[in-house]
């Protein structure tokens, strides 16, 4: 057995709450610019225009390079900023150059230097818009971190105490002997870790980046569970309600 890395290539079912996925992306050192890409292999005739939406510090540069051929350029503010590039005409997409590239480019690197991409989409008349912060990640080099995020919210129309969203692998977690997470949400609330009837855990959010390990060394799993389920727990429904889940791992042997 190995590690499941459930935020891989997850099955997802919304039963109540709404999700998306973001990128995080940092530079901590190198040259002047570095980068972080996201790729896709779907054939891309007849897309001509990306949307994107990027948090980053106030007055640090940005670029999004398209199929390698063109650069669009934007800058931070410190609040969320829509970036929109429109294909010109006779633009044509290279298939071995299918990938959006953010490069940030901090002046002076250091702390605060991070950018987070809400939304990165690819559009085309009668296409279905492609999400691309699902799509494979990669950085250039050692000096640039990058890494996906799961974010979970309770919509404002629901008053549900209790709902779930329903992350499943392709593979049976019976034997496994722990999960590892890495969460971030409103401090105060509480996020539930539950598979089946097997384990359930209640986490209470701090507001920061927290980590854990849930122990599950005395838990016997059915041979069919392949899924765990979260369950968001706002105290009541309302903007901000989110949870942003960076790692979430079966864990084949508990850490020392």
């Amino acid at each position: 057995k190995e590690d499941v890395d459930l935020l891989a290539s997850p099955k997802i079912t919304k039963n109540g709450h709404e999700y998306h996925w973001q990128v995080v992306t940092a530079k901590t050192g190198g040259g002047q610019w570095d980068w972080s890409g996201l790729k896709t292999d779907v054939d891309l005739t007849g897309y001509n225009k990306m949307v994107a939406e990027v948090i980053g510090p106030d007055g640090a540069q940005f670029k999004f390079k398209v199929n390698d051929q063109i650069e669009v350029a934007a800058h931070g503010t410190g609040a969320p900023v829509q970036v929109e590039w429109t294909a010109p005409e006779g633009f044509e997409w290279n298939p071995k150059n299918q990938t959006m590239i953010m490069f940030p480019d901090f002046g002076a690197p250091g702390v605060g230097s991070e950018f987070i991409v809400t939304k990165l989409e690819l559009q085309g008349e009668g296409k279905e818009t492609i999400d691309l912060l699902a799509a494979k990640l990669s950085t250039s080099n050692e000096y640039c971190t990058a890494h996906k995020e799961l974010v979970i919210l309770k919509p404002t129309t629901n008053q549900e105490p209790w709902d779930s969203l329903w992350i499943e692998v392709s593979d049976s977690v019976v034997g496994y002997k722990g999960v590892k997470y890495t969460i971030k949400g409103t401090a105060g609330e509480v996020i539930k870790f539950k598979a089946g009837d097997e384990f359930e855990y209640d986490v209470e959010l701090t507001g920061a980046v927290q980590s854990g390990v849930l122990d599950l060394s005395a838990k016997e799993i059915k041979a069919n569970k392949m899924a765990m389920v979260l369950f968001a727990n706002p105290a009541s429904a309302g903007t901000g309600h989110e949870i942003a889940i960076s790692e979430l791992v079966f864990l084949v042997e508990l850490p020392e």
